[in-house]
């Protein structure tokens, strides 16, 4: 659950990035991650990043986001539980 919230996220902030810059989101993937491929790749779940990389990207994002120009919000679906009753973990 947690990895494809975050890899949601982190597309739709690269992509939100592409299109206030109006940067290619090989551009994009290539200024954040190095490898101008990688988002595609991301994005096909071909590769992943670790916890410690997406931070960074994310924390990069923030960074060099463009003014006048809202920041996703990462959406989080908890968990559904029945009431009353306790899951077993």
């Amino acid at each position: 659950m947690m990895e494809s919230m975050c890899r949601a996220f982190l597309l739709s902030v690269a992509k939100a990035y592409a299109k206030a810059t109006n940067l290619a989101m090989s551009t994009v993937s290539k200024r954040f991650h190095g490898a101008d491929t990688f988002l595609e790749d991301f994005q096909d779940g071909k590769c992943s990043v670790t916890l410690r990389k997406f931070d960074s990207m994310i924390a990069e994002f923030r960074k060099l986001w463009p003014e006048n120009t809202d920041f996703p919000k990462m959406e989080f679906a908890a968990p559904k539980i029945k009431s009353g009753k306790r899951q077993k973990h």
